[in-house]
């Protein structure tokens, strides 16, 4: 029976289709692998988080900002890294922040600031990279970067290329100026896919208000953790709170930039400076200079360069340090401090205030506020006590708590700002407080017959509450070949000891030595299988210990 045939085709046309279409297939799998292999040879991987390490170099901004930045300042800092031994130590990234770049050409091309780079930037970068250095950059995702200059919105691709001409390896991206509707999260996409289509491999550093981590592990290699750093203490520890309080540390795929590193800009102690130190590199953070190397202390340079530091960054593993204990040993209980989680019906931020005698008294310790005018401290005390500033005149109507000193003074009352936990403090009244200044005292939700003392009324208030953190903080952390970093913290004013016990960070073998190494002093102890090691040793205020646990076979 003759075979029914599909109507319109004869049998040669289809026997000619049929090979006509498997070698269409075959033609199109074959330039399907050479231009994928072609991506694959041509096109680095866009991701160097996995199997790399934290980068490490050099910012403008903490110390020269805007108007410190031009080329001699660029130049003489990348002569410096080297002469200095910092870049031998690791810090290889030179990077340009803000203000650098000036306008836009008729092509949309942007134009550096002539005045301060003369030369122009590419010449910039090859003097870097003559130098066996890399080369970075500041944009800013907005229409303006922060310094109102020309922002990458809408000129991306331009950008992106250009950066490339000019061989640059880092791009560091900015959040502000945004426009109006616009998802930050696609902008900086937009701009990651254009760095990526220029075939050149640049790192690409992006704001925390790229909220979704998923999203950003996707379009960039670091992350910044939340608001700028300052020079001081409080700044410092709770850019360190903030991190953990929103679980970062539990997504991966990323660097969780905690900002440049302050060491050696002066608002910190030495030892205060080491505990910045080690925090960033136990949390693997990148490692960017913010200090003038011109003006490096041997001090300084022996924090920035110390070698097992270092290497706690930048282990293999990549894995960061978790908080695993905290101590109160009493001290932090009595510190009044500023808390981001103001509930107005916690009764530990509730105040009574007495006009007769002045006191403001903490509603369940039965304490009153008190202020040290030489340390700028304040706590809760015994009421009545002499020696201390205990009398504070409340002023509701231009938003201030403050006291009077013999010699005239007047002194208010602080809370800061932008800190997670900030030690509340006194200062020297202003004549004009600005906004962040003003505080505010009204009746709490639970209690009418208590206070709650706040300051920014609109957003991201803080209220007055006594505690918040631990005097001690321990935390521990894997690295390559079984090792153990382990780093305690002493967040109090005054010293403390700490007992160290070797089974708190690592299941004890029989089989095995144990070589215990403090980093920072150089000493060292050991253990014997699974015998029981303390040791105990005080840590001075603001400072801390950071050991680095290596087992050993028996010889």
């Amino acid at each position: 029976m003759a075979r029914r045939m599909t109507k319109g085709l004869k049998p040669t046309c289809m026997k000619k289709c049929g090979i006509i279409l498997i070698l269409t297939a075959v033609i199109i799998a074959i330039i399907a692998k050479l231009y994928f292999e072609k991506i694959t040879i041509d096109q680095p991987n866009y991701n160097p988080v996995e199997g790399s390490t934290p980068p490490m170099g050099w910012n403008s901004w903490n110390h020269f900002q805007c108007d410190g930045l031009n080329e001699s300042v660029v130049k003489e800092t990348v002569d410096l890294l080297i002469s200095s031994g910092l870049a031998k130590a690791g810090y290889k990234y030179v990077n340009l922040d803000d203000c650098w770049q000036l306008t836009r050409n008729e092509n949309g091309v942007i134009q550096e600031d002539q005045t301060k780079f003369p030369n122009g930037i590419k010449t910039l970068a090859e003097y870097v990279h003559s130098k066996g250095l890399k080369f970075g950059l500041y944009t800013c995702v907005g229409t303006l970067t922060c310094g109102r200059r020309p922002g990458s919105y809408g000129y991306e691709e331009i950008d992106a290329q250009t950066y490339a001409d000019w061989k640059v390896d880092f791009v560091k991206n900015d959040d502000c100026y945004i426009h109006p509707g616009e998802n930050i999260e696609k902008s900086y996409q937009t701009m990651y896919a254009a760095i990526k289509n220029t075939g050149r491999q640049m790192i690409h550093s992006v704001k925390g208000s790229a909220e979704n981590l998923e999203l950003a592990s996707g379009f960039s290699n670091m992350r910044r953790v939340n608001y700028d750093i300052k020079d001081n203490w409080i700044n410092m520890m709770s850019l360190v709170d903030w991190a953990f309080s929103k679980n970062l540390y539990d997504h991966s795929g990323l660097w969780h930039d905690l900002d440049m590193l302050e060491v050696g800009n002066g608002g910190m102690t030495t030892e205060e400076y080491k505990v910045h130190f080690s925090l960033w590199s136990a949390l693997k953070s990148p490692l960017i200079l913010g200090n003038d190397p011109k003006m490096m202390k041997d001090s300084v340079k022996n924090i920035l360069t110390n070698p097992e530091v270092i290497n706690i960054n930048q282990d293999p593993l990549g894995k960061p340090v978790s908080l695993v204990r905290e101590e109160k040993l009493g001290h932090a209980e009595h510190l009044a401090v500023s808390d981001l989680r103001c509930t107005r019906n916690d009764t530990n931020q509730q105040w009574s205030y007495s006009k007769e005698k002045r006191w403001l008294k903490h509603v369940k310790l039965d304490l009153c506020l008190t202020a040290n005018v030489t340390s700028k401290l304040v706590t809760v005390e015994k009421c009545g006590r002499s020696d201390l500033h205990q009398a504070w005149t409340v002023d509701e109507e231009r938003n201030k708590i403050y006291f009077n000193i013999a010699s005239g003074k007047t002194y208010c009352l602080e809370l800061k700002s932008w800190e997670m936990y900030g030690q509340a403090t006194v200062k020297k009244c202003p004549k004009k407080p600005t906004y962040k200044e003003k505080i505010y005292f009204e009746k709490s939700a639970s209690n009418t017959s208590s206070y709650v003392i706040y300051n920014l009324k609109t957003f991201n208030d803080k209220c007055l509450k006594v505690g918040g953190v631990a005097d001690l903080q321990v935390y521990s952390g894997p690295l390559s070949k079984n090792r153990v970093v382990v780093l305690i913290v002493n967040r109090d004013v005054v010293d403390h000891g700490f007992s160290f016990n070797l089974e708190e960070y690592v299941n004890t073998e029989q089989d095995k030595h144990y070589v215990v190494k403090e980093v920072w002093e150089k000493f060292e102890f050991k253990a014997i299988g699974d015998t029981k090691l303390v040791t105990d040793f005080e840590i001075p205020s603001h400072s801390c210990k950071m050991f680095i646990i290596t087992p050993q076979s028996k010889a």
